[in-house]
């Protein structure tokens, strides 16, 4: 609502008179009022509830430290272990054929690709997230079925992998989360750190986007809006805490931003 002025700027600027204007204004207001403490509810209902993170704070910790062309496998593993946990609770009992029939091997969610195609479809996680990590899983096909390693030189420069949206922008207007002025990333610490944000936003969202939206909620306003559970927080800290080791590592040896042995050691890729 405008500052002095009884109505939002949308209502005040229709061709209504003033007695229509705050009949709307009212049930906005209470609508808004609904919404709020509906959110609050469920986050009060989330935070209830134990927060075991020490899955996310492992594949962190393999985030930062392991061989870079794992990354894709490792990441895409774990992303697949969670819309299957997702999926294997949001379908109901009583499906004809049993959850086991879908899930399996044979079955409509069988693979992560398919996983990630209905969870779009259906809303069950942010659809930008989806199209996130299905790059990352034509990454990941890529690196599983190559056996030249000289073809991979340049490959975390790639459009499909550079194109993958994370954080790494912002981190550059953030200097309160990081005082020092930051070093120039590498093609490879941007990638180490726009995975540590997609998973942990898979994390959180695998388990409470669609809940939200059963509760009739907007699930981006319910998680991430003001009334966020801090549960998300908590996520955050350990992203924040993994983010800060890959920059603090950059600072002790940076790799050149053009550089082509962003593969890390010699050995060859291989199926997760």
């Amino acid at each position: 609502m405008a500052d002095g002025n009884a109505f939002d700027p949308d209502i005040d600027a229709m061709d209504l008179d003033v007695f229509e204007k705050h009949g709307l204004q009212l049930y906005r207001n209470y609508t808004r009022a609904f919404e709020s403490h509906a959110e609050k509810r469920f986050a009060e209902q989330i935070d209830s509830g134990s927060a075991n993170l020490s899955e996310l704070e492992r594949i962190a910790h393999l985030i930062v430290q392991e061989d870079p062309r794992f990354l894709p496998m490792i990441v895409c593993a774990y992303a697949d272990d969670e819309l299957r946990n997702m999926f294997k609770i949001s379908v109901p009992e009583g499906v004809p054929g049993g959850k086991s029939d879908i899930l399996g091997r044979m079955g409509p969610f069988s693979d992560l690709a398919k996983r990630i195609q209905l969870s779009y479809i259906f809303s069950m996680i942010s659809h930008d997230l989806c199209i996130e990590f299905d790059k990352l899983r034509l990454a990941r096909n890529k690196l599983a079925h190559s056996w030249d390693i000289t073809s991979l030189r340049g490959f975390f420069e790639e459009p499909r992998i550079a194109t993958i949206n994370g954080p790494t922008e912002a981190l550059h207007e953030g200097r309160d989360w990081f005082p020092d002025p930051l070093l120039e990333l590498s093609g490879l610490q941007r990638f180490r750190i726009n995975l540590l944000w997609l998973v942990a936003r898979m994390a959180y969202e695998a388990r409470f986007w669609a809940k939200a939206r059963k509760h009739r909620l907007q699930p981006h306003q319910a998680l991430y809006g003001k009334n966020s559970p801090r549960l998300l927080g908590k996520i955050s800290h350990v992203a924040m805490v993994a983010t800060q080791q890959v920059v603090d590592e950059g600072r002790k040896s940076p790799i050149p931003a053009d550089s082509d042995n962003t593969a890390g050691s010699p050995t060859t890729s291989g199926s997760p």
